[in-house]
Order: structure tokens, then C-alpha cells, then sequence
């Protein structure tokens, strides 16, 4: 019997809907933190590195499973394990020490959440930038650890600080001393800073993010008098 063209468009979306029902579910299960561990380890071994990526960033995955994932091929898949608060600090230092490692996997290390203060602040002193860059973006990251990096020697480093709400108000004056066309601009956003630091930035013709000068909660009338 001949199949109609309309009636072959029919059965392929059918199949497409089916293999997308069907990943879903399985996207649903590897990242349920109930699911249970002999699921997981199936789910682990799929072929779409999607799902194994959901597995890597279970927190209730299994450090067993966590190893086996940790030497998977897909770059998506390590960077889910280095984000993965369960992760062993080992394994992690494991990602460091790798000089072959990826940039995404090293980078996504320091926006783990259950990294401990000690292990955040060696992170701000790694060498490469990129890695000292992400420790600002944890959610963990205190004023001490944001002064380490107010004061690093590579700008957009100290443009991360700049930004932040929780850089110390001295950190931020300082910052507000500088040259860098980043690091003013990332100051002129920031929520944080005093109407003495904005006035700076109003009169300093390096700033070109005037817009985050005007609406900046911290301007005053006087502030906005200074701007074009």
C-alpha cells in the first residue's frame, strides 16, 4: 500500500512528538533528587549527553556515579558535576589539576554553591583569570574573598568586584580610582556604591555608561546635574 506524502509528514511528527515525550521524561527523572539510584546509573549511561548532564547535576546522584560521569567526554556533562553542590571536593580538584581540562568546565567550578569559603578563596587566587573571574558570581562569595579580586591584577577581574553589592565600600572607592573603562562602567551599575563615588564617575570622561550613572538608586540631584 502507498503512503501519501501528507501521510509520511503525519508519521515523522508522531515519531518526532514520541522521541520528545520520551526525552522529557527521562530529563524529569535524572534530575528528580528521588529518583532512585539504580535509575540514575541507568539514566548515566544514555546516549544523549543531555540526560547524563541531568544526572551529573543531581545533587542526590551518587558520588560512584558522580566518578564514573567525571571522565564522560562531553564537556556539558563535567560542567554540570563541577556546578553539582554534592560534588567531592576531590573530584573537582581532580578538574583543576587536569592541564588538558576545558575552559567551560574549569570556569563553571567556582559557581558551585557547596564550595567551602577556604576552597572559594584559593579559586580567587587560581591562576587563570577566567577561573578568578567566576568566584564573584558565586552566591557564596563574602566581602573578604571580593576584596582578594578588587584587587586583582587583571581588570575584568576587578570589573566582577566592582560590580558586586557585596564589595566593601572602601573596595569600592578604590575601584572608582582607576583607569579602567571596565571596571568604572561596572561601578556605575552597581547598586551599592555612595553618591560620592557616583559624582566621580559623572565627572570622569572614561565612564561611557552614563544611563547606569542616571538610574542608579544611589543618584541623587546632584548626581544627574553632572551628567550630559
Amino acid at each position: 500500500m502507498k503512503i501519501s506524502k501528507r501521510q509520511l509528514r503525519k508519521i515523522i511528527l508522531e515519531n518526532l512528538l514520541s522521541e520528545a515525550d520520551e526525552m522529557n521524561q527521562k530529563l524529569h527523572t535524572a534530575q528528580d533528587v528521588d529518583t532512585p539510584k539504580e535509575r540514575l546509573a541507568e539514566l548515566a549511561q544514555d546516549q544523549n549527553y543531555q540526560i547524563r548532564g541531568a544526572v551529573a547535576r543531581n545533587p542526590s546522584t551518587p558520588v560512584d556515579i558522580i566518578e564514573v560521569l567525571s571522565k564522560d567526554p562531553a564537556t556539558w556533562v563535567k560542567e554540570q558535576i563541577a556546578m553539582n553542590p554534592s560534588t567531592p571536593e576531590s573530584i573537582l580538584r581532580s578538574f583543576l589539576n587536569d592541564e588538558d581540562q576545558e575552559e567551560e568546565v574549569l570556569e563553571s567550578i567556582p559557581l558551585n554553591p557547596g564550595l567551602s569559603l577556604e576552597f572559594l578563596e584559593e579559586l580567587a587566587r587560581h591562576e587563570e583569570w577566567h577561573v578568578r573571574s567566576h568566584v564573584a558570581i558565586n552566591p557564596n562569595v563574602t566581602p573578604e574573598i571580593l576584596k582578594i579580586l578588587a584587587k586583582d591584577e587583571d581588570e575584568l577581574v576587578r570589573a566582577r568586584a566592582a560590580e558586586h553589592v557585596k564589595t566593601s565600600v572602601e573596595d569600592l572607592i578604590n575601584l572608582s580610582k582607576e583607569s579602567s573603562q571596565d571596571v568604572l562602567n561596572s561601578l556605575a551599575a552597581n547598586p551599592a556604591v555612595t553618591e560620592d563615588i557616583l559624582i566621580r564617575l559623572a565627572k570622569n570622561a572614561l565612564v561611557t555608561n552614563k544611563l547606569a550613572i542616571k538610574y542608579n538608586p544611589k543618584a541623587t540631584d546632584a548626581v544627574k546635574a553632572l551628567l550630559p
